[in-house]
């Protein structure tokens, strides 16, 4: 079956999901979703030992140039070495930040999530937005046509290249239906707001980007594993055939991404990811691939401004 894949995207069928933390049941299987790797740097060999370095001794005037067997050569030598080192552990500590061209992956990735709604069979993304509980994703992630009849779960992850391993009940608080955005509260063993500890919630921005800056995402997608996918891309222009402004973009966008976080090069959140153009999508039953370019829709982060004071307000 092929379709010409437009917005929103339809939900991906999703199996049955991981165990919730505190749940006293067996484990079920665990989805199978996502994603696409985007190869991030290796991390440097910081290993090395630091050669002895002799005493100064100033050689005269006269002196021939520092030769590698005088104490001075042997002292220019040792100081090469070591700032060869200082350099290769210094690469190796920003690498294992997980910063892509400046953008602190590792840092973004714990504060987006996976949102699994088990019983209607799909799973999409979502930004975390306040450290009590409450994460912003799109309406067709969090609920079915609006309706709020989705039970939700929430899985967080450490590190972009882990799956999500702990899992929390989730509810809807604020839904708008026009816009394609809710704000969910993700919630504790006892049922009240989850307080996010090591997360922060991600900083919003505005501001409408220029032509060609550069809008990098995180989310969940339906291709390829079940990690976090990284994406860049330069920021293209509006759409606006829909009746309502999205932000276009060239980073790659597929299923389940829906609701995850697009930000600027200071990790603020400029928007959500919400649909695609021109991407052909070719499925045999349940497995589906994608063909050709597209373009990725982001609504933009001002839409879901007053949807989330409302959802601050109501959580209080």
């Amino acid at each position: 079956m092929k379709r010409d894949d437009s917005s929103p995207w339809d939900r991906p069928f999703v199996p049955d999901g991981p165990r919730i933390v505190g749940d006293d049941g067996g484990a079920p299987a665990e989805e199978k979703r996502s994603s696409r790797g985007v190869d991030l740097p290796g991390i440097g060999d910081p290993s090395g030992t630091r050669p002895p370095v002799e005493p100064a001794v100033r050689p005269s005037k006269s002196a021939p140039g520092p030769s590698r067997n005088t104490p001075w050569g042997k002292i220019a030598a040792a100081i090469v070495a070591v700032a060869a080192v200082v350099a290769i552990v210094v690469g190796g500590i920003s690498m294992l930040s997980g910063r892509v061209r400046g953008f602190d992956v590792e840092h973004a990735a714990r504060s987006v999530v996976v949102v699994y709604a088990p019983d209607c069979g799909w799973a999409g993304s979502g930004s975390i937005i306040s450290a009590d509980g409450l994460v912003l994703t799109n309406s067709h992630v969090a609920t079915d046509e609006g309706a709020d009849v989705c039970s939700l779960r929430v899985g967080l992850t450490d590190s972009y290249d882990a799956e999500p391993s702990d899992w929390y009940p989730a509810e809807v608080v604020v839904d708008d239906v026009d816009v394609d955005i809710a704000v969910i509260r993700v919630l504790d063993q006892d049922g009240g707001a989850l307080h996010f500890t090591g997360r922060d919630p991600i900083p919003i921005n505005t501001a409408t980007p220029q032509l060609g800056d550069v809008i990098q995402t995180l989310g969940y997608p339906g291709l390829g594993g079940n990690t976090m996918t990284f994406t860049s891309g330069d920021y293209a222009g509006i759409d606006t055939s829909f009746g309502s402004d999205f932000y276009k973009t060239t980073a790659s966008l597929n299923h389940g991404v829906s609701g995850g976080a697009a930000f600027n090069g200071t990790f603020a959140l400029i928007g959500i990811p919400t649909a695609g153009r021109g991407l052909e999508v070719v499925c045999e039953g349940q497995d589906c691939s994608t063909l050709g370019d597209s373009i990725g829709l982001i609504r933009p982060i001002r839409y879901a401004v007053p949807l989330i004071e409302q959802a601050k307000e109501r959580s209080k």
